[in-house]
């Protein structure tokens, strides 16, 4: 169907103009074609020594060209159809082949696509002229030019469309640097793994909190940098970090090694780029920017061209990836890739819920610490894990996200890895894989600072974005949730440890109490004692803010958080006493908005 709507939009202005060019020969009695195309020969050629055309040829000479033109412009594109064709066949099934023959066949490619566009119209303008001419014996000069105008912003913007695919292709991360300093043994595993696979070490390696991992060679932009990072660059998520184990990690690694190796190496650095610009350039025509609907022949033109090489690209890309997958699983093990194939799409859902419930918190003025953190304690404490099953069998149906490249769906990549998918779907496996107890970043590794870093950044757009500043934000942050959250974070952690059990306790009992309660808050300060007020300043405040009856309810709470494992030590009966005695509340303070019980 695209080689069809290429065919017609090839032809259907050139054969237009070749009738328009025909019609005053075939009225006047020329109707034999190959009596007409030896008259055209002849006055193109010698018609000035030719008596009996002479006088033809110098009236019928600029319809003629016209006429000659249109035809040379629609053999044109049906050459730049077939070479497309030709091309998509011939190179589509080798992957290094394709990467060297592809960038300048796109290039030939689409330049003769920008002039056809042009050649078609000027086409158009001619014809007019031309038509005018014949059955009105005059020219409205002022139509001609227009169309002649409109057409050549038109061919123009076809030809700007097309050249701008070869700009250098680039990928735009909220990420930074993370240097052996920071990570020593992140780095020599990576290390160790490009020695195993034989292949150089990414030039840099980049962290962020978008979850998912990804190897390119493209340039990497970031909010941190006004140069863009050069080279083979490694980007690595620094929540699915604290979530995967250490082997699924290595496997991970090993699968994105695996492209800067053999002939995806050069498949990555010239045909991926070109392939991408491809897409650009018709979505810029698409958008409007190639001239309208006189820029229509020269995007079905490139609409065939994208659709020959994109068949291409998928069948390439699944042999890529199918590669890739195989070399992972030498780095790790087939078992530990294809688990982390399955978290990593089951957590890029949860990352999801995270980064919608911090651009709401932003909104109303609440900035967090650090969104890698919270993103595994949403994991932790706030995912129904006994329904986790939903997500999974979502995720193996789906591709694991990736900013350049599609990936087949991971049932398919754990089954091409010898593997039964419904083994690693299993809810209780995934129950039990959720919060591994040995990750890869456990070790020696400090990225707390990078974390925060970034998470700060990711605030500040979305604050921007919305009009909200911090400053302002952490003025208009409710002060009753704030307090209530420094309570339940003092007896948390009263036992000098943070159990589980109490986490959930504070959260169930704290919603009761108060619905705008912040989760959040209560749980970065359980991380960050160091932020909590002294027990003096908290009671002053407690006792500011709160009736008697709001007082006894907050330490009936306070006193379940303390029993909910099952031991209350020393630290909490101390803290539990202290709060009994003074935490009191004053008599005509509102309490702002708890819940009743």
């Amino acid at each position: 169907m695209r080689f069809l709507g290429a065919f017609v939009a090839a032809i259907l202005i050139p054969a237009l103009a070749v009738g328009i060019a025909v019609l005053p020969f075939w009225q006047g009695g020329v109707q034999d074609p190959a009596m007409l195309f030896e008259i055209w020969r002849t006055c193109l050629t010698d018609g000035s020594s030719s008596p009996d055309l002479s006088e033809l040829c110098s009236t019928a000479r600029p319809t003629i060209l016209y006429g000659a033109i249109a035809a040379a412009t629609g053999f044109i594109g049906l050459f730049l159809i077939l070479l497309v064709q030709f091309g998509a066949w011939t190179t589509g099934w080798n992957r290094t082949l394709l990467a060297f023959t592809f960038p300048p066949l796109a290039f030939i490619a689409l330049l003769a696509c920008g002039l056809v566009a042009i050649a078609q119209a000027g086409l158009v303008a001619g014809g007019v002229y031309f038509l005018e001419a014949y059955l009105f014996g005059s020219v409205h000069l002022a139509i001609v030019i227009v169309v002649g105008i409109i057409g050549l912003v038109a061919g123009v913007g076809v030809v700007m469309s097309a050249l701008g695919m070869f700009k250098s292709a680039g990928v735009n991360v909220i990420g930074l640097p993370i240097r052996p300093i920071d990570a020593p043994h992140l780095h020599r595993v990576i290390g160790s793994i490009c020695r195993q696979l034989n292949t150089k070490p990414p030039k840099q390696v980049v962290v962020g909190l978008d979850a998912n991992f990804f190897a390119t060679s493209a340039h990497v932009h970031t909010p941190f940098d006004k140069q863009p990072m050069r080279g083979q660059t490694l980007y690595m998520s620094l929540p699915l970090l604290r979530m995967l184990t250490e082997e699924e990690v290595k496997s991970v690694i090993g699968h994105e090694m695996a492209h800067f190796s053999g002939g995806d190496t050069a498949y990555s650095k010239r045909f991926a780029p070109v392939y991408r610009g491809l897409y650009g350039a018709m979505n810029r025509l698409s958008e409007g920017g190639g001239g309208g609907i006189m820029a229509a022949p020269a995007k079905l033109i490139l609409g065939f061209m994208l659709d020959a090489f994109s068949r291409i690209e998928r069948r390439i890309g699944r042999k890529r990836e199918t590669r890739a997958d195989a070399i992972g699983a030498e780095a790790g093990s087939a078992e530990a890739l294809s688990s982390a194939l399955l978290k990593v799409s089951v957590f890029s859902a949860i990352w999801q819920a995270e980064f919608e419930e911090m651009i709401g918190r932003v909104k109303r003025g609440r900035f967090s610490r650090n969104l890698s953190r919270n993103f595994v304690d949403r994991t932790r404490y706030d995912i129904d894990h006994d329904k986790i099953s939903g997500l999974a069998v979502l995720g193996i149906e789906s591709e694991v996200p990736h900013p350049t490249d599609s990936h087949p769906v991971t049932i398919d990549r754990i089954t091409a890895l010898g593997l039964d998918p419904d083994v690693f779907s299993d809810t209780d496996r995934l129950k039990a894989s959720i919060m591994p107890e040995r990750t890869l970043i456990a070790r020696s590794d400090s990225i707390e600072a990078l974390e925060e870093r970034l998470t700060d950044v990711y605030q500040q757009i979305i604050a921007h974005q919305a009009g909200v500043s911090e400053d302002k934000g952490v003025q208009n942050e409710t002060a009753f949730s704030n307090l209530l959250s420094m309570f339940l974070a003092s007896i948390t952690l009263a036992d000098g440890s943070v159990d589980d059990r109490e986490i959930e306790v504070a959260q169930e009992e704290a919603f009761k109490y108060d619905p705008a309660f912040d989760p959040v808050s209560f749980k970065e300060y359980c991380r960050h004692p160091d932020d909590l007020p002294s027990t003096e300043k908290l009671l002053y405040w407690g006792n500011m803010m709160l009736t008697p009856q709001g007082a006894d309810r907050l330490k009936a709470i306070l006193h379940k958080i303390a029993a909910a494992d099952d031991h209350i030590d020393a630290g909490e009966k101390a803290l539990l006493d202290l709060f009994d005695e003074e935490l009191v509340g004053m008599e005509d303070t509102g309490e702002p908005a708890p819940a009743a019980s």
